[in-house]
Order: C-alpha cells, then structure tokens, then sequence
C-alpha cells in the first residue's frame, strides 16, 4: 500500500447490491492507502461494475463520486478516465 495511486474495483455484475459492496470494498482499501502513507491528502479510484464506470475521489472525511459512464457508449471518455491515470 506504500507505493499506490489509483486504486480500483472490477466487478462483473452490475446490479445494486453488488455496486454498494464494490463502494465499499473500494473505501477499504482506501482506508489501507492512508493508512499506509500518512502524509497523503487524497487518493482516486474508480469502480466498474460491468460496463458503468464511476470516478471515486476520497479524503480523509469524505468520497466524492462521478455519475455513472456506460463504457460502450462513451468509449473516448473511458479512454480518457483511464489515461488520465498513468
């Protein structure tokens, strides 16, 4: 956890119950990353269950996320999203 930056949760079904378990899989290992480096303000995630992706923003006190993206409807923005990580 010393060394990440982007974390992020890949779930293949997209139904509720399996999107809120996803969120909160993700905050865990948020909660790890600030753990772990405890001069860190925030750290990005992003969550894609099935083909809708959401951009997640975490601090200390708070997460902060994106409407859903339809992968295959917007696949320029995906690109973008997931450029904008490296």
């Amino acid at each position: 956890w010393h060394n990440v930056r982007v974390v992020g949760k890949l779930q293949s079904n997209q139904d509720q119950a399996s999107l809120d378990k996803t969120i909160l899989q993700l905050s865990n290992y948020v909660r790890e990353i600030f753990g772990a480096q405890p001069g860190r303000r925030w750290v990005h995630g992003y969550t894609l269950c099935g083909c809708h992706l959401c951009v997640w923003l975490f601090d200390r006190a708070v997460a902060t996320g994106s409407t859903s993206i339809n992968i295959h409807q917007q696949p320029k923005l995906f690109l973008k999203v997931i450029c904008g990580y490296t």
